[in-house]
């Protein structure tokens, strides 16, 4: 493997915080879990490679116990157009069905690259989708996609993921577009107007899912720490019904938080990742050893947030994380 392309994977981040106090090893048989991963980039080292299942190889064994693997796809899927790296990416599907048969099944194509290559770009990249989800390879994969839409300003799509007896409910957001052109085919939520509209829908549609995720896409680049603005925001959308949501944006890691919620009588605590960091990249590749204070060394940090999910009662929780 490519050395600039490969993961650099420093840490597995799994909190000993039990909000049931029940060890891992007395998990239910009713029980899942689910991994987040942080963005999946397409810099040029990185689709340059002649094998991409590589990029994988030291995560598969993570994966392959994951119920449902989520990562965002910062990057525009065009096949008619060249591979490109920054400022515009852009990739053919065979860069995302590497990712499928690594493991990930959940995907935000919602971020400040959606809108790359503008209307045009985000329609090419539903196509790519459709594609993707109705190939004979992944013909018996269950895969989900949030975060373009069918029509023009249709409103916000609940992704519906069956998990046994259970539906989780799934939407990804971004609150940045490098391009406003073709906005209205995004989930972007800008204006105070959108984002406490965003806001009403996530508690209006709560009820329709035993548990609710939402990937949201915003704040600083290159800071460890979450604005303000991005923190109030985030936890807003877990007291509005969020039981877990997935931030990334900044390109390197965040702290996360677990925020207490009272839901239909029931006290547990959603599960707040502020930026789960970069997945793949190649952000490091022309640093040297003396550059390790830049904010850009912080780029090469990256985790996959592994969260276990178990019934209480009627309810499913985040249990640990």
């Amino acid at each position: 493997m490519n050395r600039y392309s490969r993961l650099m994977l420093v840490s597995v981040l799994m909190f000993s915080f039990l909000f049931s106090l029940q060890a891992e090893d007395t998990v239910q048989p009713n029980s899942y879990f689910l991994h987040f991963a942080g963005d999946l980039m397409a810099h040029r080292p990185n689709f340059s490679m002649s094998e991409y299942s590589r990029i994988y190889d030291d995560v598969v064994p993570l994966l392959a116990d994951g119920d449902l693997n989520f990562v965002n796809l910062e990057f525009v899927i065009d096949p008619d157009r060249e591979y490109s790296s920054y400022p515009l990416f852009n990739v053919h599907p065979e860069y995302v069905q590497a990712a499928i048969d690594a493991g990930f099944s959940v995907f935000s194509v919602a971020n400040n690259h959606s809108a790359d290559f503008r209307g045009d770009g985000i329609l090419a990249t539903r196509e790519s989708i459709q594609q993707l989800k109705s190939s004979p390879e992944n013909s018996q994969r269950k895969l989900y996609f949030s975060g373009i839409k069918d029509l023009p300003d249709s409103g916000f799509r609940l992704e519906i993921i069956p998990m046994g007896d259970w539906r989780i409910g799934f939407v990804a957001a971004t609150g940045l577009l490098n391009d406003w052109e073709g906005r209205e085919l995004v989930n972007f939520t800008f204006y105070s107007r959108e984002r406490q509209a965003f806001l009403k829908w996530i508690s209006e549609v709560r009820s329709q899912v035993d548990l609710l995720i939402v990937s949201y896409h915003d704040g600083v680049e290159y800071q460890i720490f979450p604005d303000g603005r991005k923190q109030r925001y985030m936890r807003q959308m877990a007291q509005a019904g969020a039981d877990i949501v997935w931030g990334h944006h900044p390109h390197v890691l965040q702290p996360m938080e677990l925020l207490p919620v009272r839901r239909a009588g029931v006290d547990y605590h959603a599960v707040i990742i502020y930026s789960a960091g970069n997945f793949i990249s190649s952000q490091t590749w022309q640093l040297e050893w003396k550059d390790y204070h830049e904010q850009r060394a912080y780029t090469g940090d990256s985790a996959i947030y592994r969260v276990l999910l178990m019934p209480r009662g009627q309810h499913l929780i985040p249990a640990s994380v």
